[in-house]
């Protein structure tokens, strides 16, 4: 766990602290975006209790967030003018364990830009080619 003298993360239910962070950052910066490892391993789409916490980290100001952990791509959902990235699958990370499971194949490159006014973003497809142990983009 991450302190004032030690570099480190979050559990995602400590609501206080994540709250505090998200409004210090806010007092300094024009934008925060908060990056969570956490999801359902190899679900193709978030659990009701994830998306819960997400909006959370939203309404306590947070831009966005780009969640990472479940192993597959799932999908995005705007709030206002605010963007959630439920999960962006796999990039170079291919474990025997994960070529058993569907969709681990595949990741998403994410750019977010910002400017003065505005949070946007793109993204690019990829996906791990196991025979000839390369990354592919789409």
């Amino acid at each position: 766990k991450a302190d004032e003298n030690k570099a480190g993360c979050y559990s995602w239910s400590d609501l206080d602290a994540i709250q505090e962070t998200i409004s210090e950052i806010k007092s300094k910066c024009r934008w925060c975006v908060v990056v969570a490892h956490a999801g359902e391993e190899f679900t193709p789409l978030p659990s009701p209790y994830t998306r819960e916490r997400y909006h959370k980290y939203l309404e306590m100001g947070a831009d966005a967030v780009v969640a990472h952990h479940p192993h597959v791509p799932m999908n995005y959902e705007t709030v206002g003018d605010k963007i959630i990235f439920y999960s962006l699958g796999n990039f170079i990370f291919d474990t025997d364990y994960q070529r058993k499971q569907k969709y681990s194949e595949y990741g998403i490159l994410l750019k977010l830009k910002f400017d003065n006014e505005k949070l946007s973003r793109d993204y690019l497809a990829t996906k791990v080619n196991r025979q000839n142990q390369t990354v592919e983009t789409k």
